[in-house]
């Protein structure tokens, strides 16, 4: 079963690392730079274990949202 996001009061707290991590991707920060804050995150923000590889997967995944939407919005003009 999923959380219920909604309800959760965690929902804020993930609410506000979204412009920390916008602000990296259209800063064209390196892949390491982005891995490295969402360890930071993950680490002393929420208090959860080291876990760099899931980091640094997430991280080029979002470098490949970014580049995706980037090709998308140049192929619509």
């Amino acid at each position: 079963m999923f959380p219920n996001w909604e309800s959760s009061p965690a929902r804020d707290e993930y609410d506000s690392y979204a412009p920390q991590l916008l602000s990296m991707l259209y800063s064209n920060k390196p892949l390491s730079e982005i891995a490295d804050r969402l360890e930071t995150l993950r680490t002393n923000t929420m208090g959860l274990p080291r876990r760099r590889q899931r980091d640094e997967a997430i991280a080029s995944q979002l470098l490949q949202l970014k580049l995706a939407k980037t090709v998308d919005h140049a192929s619509s003009e």
